[in-house]
């Protein structure tokens, strides 16, 4: 998820507690430069916990990857993650996590053509996407 410029809207009163104290809404003014800057952050958080958590995988897996491997491993993962339509950062982190183990094989390989079922299905959200294939996995 990335910010956006939106409208500005006047802060509001709501009455949230029984004894009447106000609780006031404020909307944020961000400017393309500053969205800019937190889009940045955002992306540099997000690559950080995918090359930890695909690292650790790889470490339990015997064979830890060097620093160029790791950011090719989530590269590629989110070009393919975004052929189905994952775009969000935890559900393109949940794909990475099922696609890692599997690499082109879920690409190939008839035994799983059930998952490229599930992602090339345009009705579904990329949270259902995920949501079903993490259900196949447990219980298909």
């Amino acid at each position: 998820m990335y910010f956006k410029v939106g409208a500005i809207a006047p802060c509001s009163y709501r009455w949230k507690r029984k004894d009447s104290t106000p609780s006031m809404v404020f909307m944020l003014i961000l400017r393309k430069k500053q969205i800019a800057i937190l889009n940045g952050l955002q992306k540099t958080e997000f690559m950080s916990q995918a090359t930890a958590e695909i690292q650790r995988m790889a470490e339990q897996d015997g064979a830890p990857l060097t620093e160029d491997e790791l950011m090719s491993v989530v590269t590629s993962g989110i070009t393919i993650a975004q052929k189905y339509n994952i775009e969000s950062s935890a559900q393109t982190l949940r794909f990475l996590l099922f696609w890692y183990p599997l690499g082109t094989a879920l690409e190939k390989d008839q035994k799983l053509s059930w998952a490229r079922l599930i992602l090339e299905d345009n009705s579904l959200t990329e949270t259902e996407k995920m949501d079903s294939i993490d259900f196949q996995e447990l219980f298909g």
